[in-house]
């Protein structure tokens, strides 16, 4: 395999995280290229109500996965969990974790006025990065359980 050849040229222990670092990154980059090709309905600078923000909470999941795409490089470098499958974990325990980060980012920033306007993609850019990639160390569950 390709992904295979390029691990062993770059001293990449797990070649199966650089696989799927590889297509996070690209499908990533392919859906913010389509958010520039579309950028008349989903740029704007007032305040729209309804169902029309759901662009903008689909402006935020390119960045977290973007995020998450150089954490999974990172493990990939490490190879500290060689014998783990990345199909298991990343599907139904980080994908699902991403989703639910960029809504709570999505919802945060427009409950207040002044930061869902047009301040609202640089934000949500920035804290979807953020997050994607520290996804390991910010656990809702520990935030829950301290709320109790």
């Amino acid at each position: 395999m390709v992904f295979d050849k390029i691990s062993t040229k770059l001293k990449i222990l797990d070649f199966r995280r650089l696989r799927w670092f590889f297509w996070i990154f690209l499908s990533s980059l392919f859906a913010l290229l389509f958010f520039y090709l579309k950028r008349d309905v989903i740029f704007y600078d007032t305040i729209t109500s309804g169902l029309n923000n759901i662009y903008r909470f689909f402006w935020v999941l390119p960045f977290s996965f973007l995020g998450f795409s150089f954490l999974a490089l990172l493990a990939a470098k490490d190879g500290g969990v060689k014998d783990d499958s990345p199909w298991s974990s990343y599907i139904f325990y980080y994908f699902p974790r991403l989703i639910a980060f960029s809504l709570i980012i999505f919802s945060v920033l427009h409950l207040f006025e002044s930061t869902s306007t047009y301040i609202y993609y640089f934000f949500s850019a920035g804290l979807g990065l953020y997050l994607g990639y520290n996804i390991d160390w910010i656990k809702l569950e520990d935030i829950f359980r301290k709320s109790r």
